[in-house]
């Protein structure tokens, strides 16, 4: 055989196996994940699910190329959804499209895709531009989107979720019982139903309206306007191993006064309820040294100045139970005026939160106003110490049905908009999820979080220690090696080049 035959064989079967190769690429993946809790591998809830699908889907990535050269967090979306379907051995096809450039802008739109707008510059030109990043899902005859897609820490979480309900085409379904009549939940709790209807289905119950059968867990907050044949239905609902979360103030704080006025809650039946289930709500309101500042107006002259003061009454929680599925990798909580939970010895608790150590009590009369420091601090001396927050009931094999209690009815409201914290309702989707049986899509929700807050460590000694070795290596160490490495480069090169020019003068 010839040599030139020889070559142009060679050559082509290297193109078939190259070609062989992307092929087998389709149905086998294989990625390096070194990262802990392996965040960047899809999980094996994923991988069933994409593999054991009826009937195929398809995912399109509405994308703007815009955001896509701006933003590396949608190529990691992209990436993950490639190996979706590589996973899923053809199961699931996935397209990436620009609305723009493909003229279907006002069809994304239609479909829930929601347009952001950045900012951009090009040609030393600052503009708005509209820009998508959403994605549709459809199968058979259905379709989910998911409006905005930018993190792809929780996005596996989202896709798996939204692709699983499409396939078993149910969404587990929340129940939501208000104890105050005169409150709804689209309007004094807009964050928390616009999160969750993401992932659940939800509803308002009416008081002592009969929980219905596809209701898979219950959030009752408060507890002032609930009677006792109100909150019957809730019992009996628990007692057929129904599921429920109860956050429950112990004192009332009147935010419609300036000084905030607070007084403790009168003995209400949801009280009694709870005392079934073991726990007892307080009538005291928890200070901590780890809080949250609240605006304070202050008259100055002729004008009004506003700043931002400390509050401890606004607890900024850093102790949780970190092997219980709902606090495992926990991001933060911020409870406000939380009053603490007293726990029956002979129950089945898991505690989920507790104040710092260094936390304390006020008990009557109470003193709220930020306008009054001192007085927030009165009784710490007396009471400082540890508290519970937030209990689990149950979810053993000695108690099924499911409970959770939060001493706290505000954390859900639209306070957490006013003070930035959104974490709480990863929080709440954390307890929904655990609530509703979904204990595997909570472990690929929660496996890529990580509280990294320095400020999680409670003894101040510990706490500067560490704040200080950060310092030192970030500030002064790395730096320091950098010019270092830089000096003994200089002074190699250097000596090269005399060496050079001394042998060159030899040679001469």
């Amino acid at each position: 055989m010839k040599r030139k035959q020889q070559e142009t064989i060679t050559l082509l079967m290297t193109l078939l196996v190259l070609i062989l190769v992307g092929l087998n690429s389709v149905y086998f993946f294989v990625r390096l994940d070194l990262t802990e809790q392996r965040a960047y591998t899809l999980a094996d809830v994923s991988r069933r699910l994409a593999r054991e699908m009826p009937e195929s889907a398809r995912i399109t990535y509405f994308l703007s190329d815009r955001l896509r050269a701006r933003a590396v967090e949608t190529e990691q979306i992209a990436d993950l959804l490639y190996e979706y379907a590589a996973q899923s051995r053809a199961n699931i096809e996935v397209d990436v499209v620009d609305p723009a450039a493909a003229g279907l802008s006002a069809e994304v739109e239609s479909l829930g895709v929601a347009p952001q707008q950045i900012q951009v510059i090009e040609q030393d030109q600052r503009s708005l531009a509209t820009v998508y990043s959403g994605i549709v899902i459809e199968y058979l005859d259905r379709y989910h989107t998911l409006p905005v897609v930018i993190d792809p820490r929780i996005f596996e979480y989202e896709l798996t979720s939204a692709l699983r309900n499409l396939v078993h085409d149910r969404t587990p379904q929340l129940g939501f019982v208000l104890g105050r009549r005169d409150e709804e939940l689209a309007r004094e709790y807009q964050l928390t139903a616009s999160r969750l209807s993401r992932r659940f289905g939800l509803r308002t119950l009416a008081a002592g309206e009969p929980v219905p059968p596809d209701i898979d867990a219950v959030f009752v907050i408060g507890g002032r306007d609930l009677s006792d044949a109100d909150l019957s239905v809730i019992r009996d609902f628990i007692a057929r191993g129904g599921r429920a979360l109860f956050a429950v103030d112990g004192v009332i704080i009147d935010l419609e006064t300036p000084n905030l006025a607070a007084v403790a809650a009168p003995r209400r039946p949801i009280d009694e309820l709870l005392l079934q289930y073991g726990v007892r709500i307080r009538r005291k309101i928890v200070l901590d040294e780890f809080h949250r500042s609240i605006p304070v107006a202050r008259p100055s002259g002729t004008m009004t100045v506003q700043s931002l003061e400390p509050y401890p009454p606004w607890v900024s929680v850093r102790n949780y139970n970190d092997t219980h599925p709902v606090s495992a990798r926990f991001t933060g909580l911020d409870l406000y005026w939380p009053s603490p939970l007293d726990l029956d010895a002979e129950g089945e608790f898991e505690v989920l939160l507790e104040s710092s150590a260094s936390a304390w009590l006020m008990g009557e009369p109470f003193v709220t106003s930020p306008l009054q420091p001192a007085a927030l601090q009165r009784d710490a001396a007396q009471t400082r110490g540890r508290y519970v927050l937030a209990a689990a009931v149950g979810g053993t094999q000695e108690a099924p049905a499911r409970v959770v209690v939060v001493g706290d009815s505000d954390f859900l409201s639209n306070l957490l908009q006013y003070t930035g914290s959104g974490h709480n309702v990863d929080f709440a989707e954390n307890l929904a999820a655990w609530l509703t049986l979904d204990d595997e899509l909570l472990s690929l929700r929660t496996r890529a979080a990580r509280d990294l807050r320095l400020s999680r460590i409670e003894d101040p000694v510990a706490r500067r220690r560490v704040a200080g070795f950060a310092q030192l290596v970030n500030v002064y160490l790395i730096p320091l090696s950098v010019v270092l490495f830089g000096v003994a480069r200089h002074l190699r090169r250097r000596s090269r080049t005399r060496g050079g020019t001394d042998q060159r003068s030899l040679t001469q």
